[in-house]
């Protein structure tokens, strides 16, 4: 993982995950959407903490933003699951 202000590695270790599957951009995009979703719907702050590195920002619908993957687990974990 890089360190904050570092870029991320498209070939990384934490990067392969995500580039394993699709190749094409828009596929890239979809696949990571789709992880998130995922997590979301089955209310899995973990599932979702982890397409994010440790040092993501992270807007979420409260008024400041957070860093990191602990934040994201904490943010995720506080929201409703979905009752449909």
């Amino acid at each position: 993982m890089p360190a904050a202000g570092e870029r991320h590695a498209p070939w990384a270790p934490s990067a392969r995950p995500i580039l394993d599957g699709p190749v094409d951009g828009a596929d890239i995009v979809t696949d990571a959407m789709q992880r998130w979703k995922a997590g979301v719907d089955a209310h899995r702050p973990e599932q979702v903490a982890a397409l994010f590195t440790e040092d993501s920002l992270f807007q979420g619908l409260r008024p400041d933003p957070t860093r990191g993957t602990a934040a994201i687990t904490d943010y995720y974990a506080g929201q409703p699951p979905d009752a449909g």
